[in-house]
């Protein structure tokens, strides 16, 4: 399972069998709206940065969009394609 904090700016990885806590991401400004694709990817809203960031199985992060209106919720269809949702209530 994973776990945003907003305040520290960090995405928490918890074990299932023992509730062991490890730090999968840092360095976010307020990291939202966690998803995952079906193979294993995971995108996260920074709403402040105003970006969507993609995380591969083993962590490493890129910009998968970038100029954004606050991004906080994500979610895909069943064509795989990504939608947000941003502060003001606005979807894309």
């Amino acid at each position: 399972m994973f776990v945003s904090d907003q305040k520290s700016g960090c995405i928490y990885e918890f074990d299932p069998d023992d509730a062991t806590r490890t730090t999968f991401a840092t360095g976010l400004n307020s990291p939202v709206g966690l998803l995952f694709d079906s193979h294993g990817i995971l995108y996260v809203a920074d709403s402040p940065a105003n970006v969507i960031y993609k995380y591969t199985t083993n962590g490493v992060r890129t910009t998968f969009a970038r100029r954004l209106d606050w991004p906080e919720n994500l979610a895909f269809d069943s064509r795989g394609n990504l939608f947000m949702s941003t502060g003001n209530g606005k979807i894309f």
